[in-house]
């Protein structure tokens, strides 16, 4: 990463068409070209792997920091690995770092363009480079120059780390979070549920690009108040309808970048790189001039956000593996045929019934307090509140359920009040008019009482924790 963080000029690599590859036949002259052929061949089918497969994103490393040296803000980003949207394996040796100041001065005509509400939003990005090196003579005619004599013999893979003023395009990404959120939103039930071709028929629907755009814009989402229920006792099967869906249907939406074969049309130059952040710069109101920076000489590391929500990244299959184990809870049990359920230890659950998984996940978690803004002074999990008349509490989370089975523990806070309260989880009948059905199915309900059971407003920390047997 240079100090400016100016584009490097980088060699292109010689390319053929990745879908052949060189037939060897006894006698044949092999020139150039045949080399390169071979070689694109087998490094697009490596791409082509990564790419369609894993996917693309960091694999480790790569973190984003400000920090403010004598010389002025800068950024350093860490050594690490990624895949980029090409399937290139990008690996970033040790730290580097750039200053925004000669940056912003490098592009003030168009810093002022994209400042919105005093902010400039600029991306830290990274790309993947091929550097021609080690030189070595080759023959040719005489009266040659210094650099005719020499030519470079290996290709060595490099990267480029940039700041920019727009991001590169992350379609798919989008596509696959967006989707993702669809199939958590769907409701799991005891009941038979919405049937297998009317839930394709939704998910289709839900999945089609809002009218007016492109195909590459967001999803259109669920109807509202029609999100389609799955009968607990199948949801594997839906699932696989689901994914199926994807991978056939809506998937390939999303794919325009990258074919295969001779039919390969890589995405432009820009958007083959890595978004890693996303920096909210503040800048000075005055018009900019070549002889000053954007930057308040004032600013500190704390008056700049570094956002990392939009970075693809990567988890390795051993991750995967070892987090599956652990949401299992590394055993399985069944009801037993007795008056008491079978536990994973051996043992019964009073009065039949089966008994919680071994593990239990904590899936939400917070402290609430009715001074805050939003009503919350930190969340885990997506954890959302709401204050209804009573006062009620309603929480809200992503992929909440109430057909599944969820532990609430909950610690009254108010400092130098010594009175006891207590965190109740209220049933339907004890909620407002106000909340429909649906509301009710994807919350949760709580109120701060008295010992004499008076509700009050108050502030207090709350853990929800998911017990629902796996399927």
């Amino acid at each position: 990463m240079t100090s400016t963080m100016t584009r490097v000029a980088a060699a292109d690599i010689a390319s053929g068409d990745s879908s052949k590859h060189v037939k060897y036949t006894f006698g044949m002259l092999l020139g150039v070209d045949d080399f390169t052929q071979e070689f694109t061949y087998l490094s697009g089918r490596d791409r082509w792997l990564a790419r369609d497969l894993l996917g693309y994103g960091t694999v480790w490393g790569l973190s984003v920091e400000l920090e403010k040296p004598d010389a002025g803000l800068r950024v350093n980003v860490d050594r690490g690995v990624g895949v980029t949207p090409l399937g290139q394996l990008v690996c970033v040796p040790s730290m580097q770092c750039a200053y925004l100041d000669p940056w912003l001065l490098k592009h003030q005509v168009d810093v002022p363009n994209r400042v919105v509400d005093g902010i400039l939003p600029v991306y830290v990005v990274l790309c993947y480079r091929a550097r021609a090196t080690d030189k070595v003579p080759i023959p040719g005619e005489p009266c040659r120059t210094e650099d005719e004599l020499t030519a470079a013999s290996r290709w060595q893979d490099d990267f480029e780390l940039e700041l920019r003023l727009l991001p590169p395009a992350q379609v798919e990404e989008t596509a696959i979070r967006d989707f993702a959120a669809l199939l958590r939103q769907v409701e799991i039930v005891d009941s038979e549920g919405t049937n297998r071709e009317t839930f394709i028929e939704k998910l289709r629907a839900a999945a089609a690009a809002p009218e007016g755009t492109s195909t590459e814009g967001s999803f259109k989402g669920w109807t509202v108040g029609d999100v389609p229920s799955v009968p607990a006792t199948a949801l594997t099967e839906y699932l696989r309808t689901a994914f199926r869906v994807w991978v056939t249907e809506i998937r390939p939406r999303f794919r325009l970048d990258v074919g295969c074969g001779a039919d390969e049309c890589p995405p432009d130059d820009g958007d083959a790189c890595l978004l890693l952040a996303e920096l909210a710069l503040p800048i000075k109101s005055e018009a900019a001039t070549h002889e000053r920076t954007f930057l308040d000489p004032d600013l500190t590391v704390a008056d700049i956000v570094v956002n990392e929500e939009a970075r693809p990244y990567l988890l390795h299959e051993r991750m995967l593996q070892e987090w599956m184990l652990g949401a299992t809870g590394g055993a399985t049990h069944q009801q037993s045929p007795g008056a008491g359920g079978t536990t994973p230890g051996g043992g019964t659950t009073p009065g039949g019934g089966t008994a919680p998984p071994a593990v239990p996940v904590v899936v939400a978690a917070g402290q609430v307090d009715d001074t805050a803004q939003d009503f919350m002074i930190w969340s885990w999990g997506g954890l959302k509140t709401t204050m209804l008349d009573g006062p009620i509490y309603r929480l809200e989370f992503a992929g909440l359920n109430r057909n599944r089975q969820y532990v609430v523990k909950g610690t009254p806070i108010r400092p130098g009040d010594s009175r006891a309260r207590v965190l109740e989880v209220l049933a339907d009948d004890a909620l407002p008019a106000s909340e429909t059905a649906a509301r009710r199915r994807r919350s949760i309900y709580v109120r701060l009482a008295t010992l004499d059971g008076e509700a009050e407003k108050g502030a207090f920390m709350v853990e929800i924790s998911d017990f629902t047997e796996p399927v």
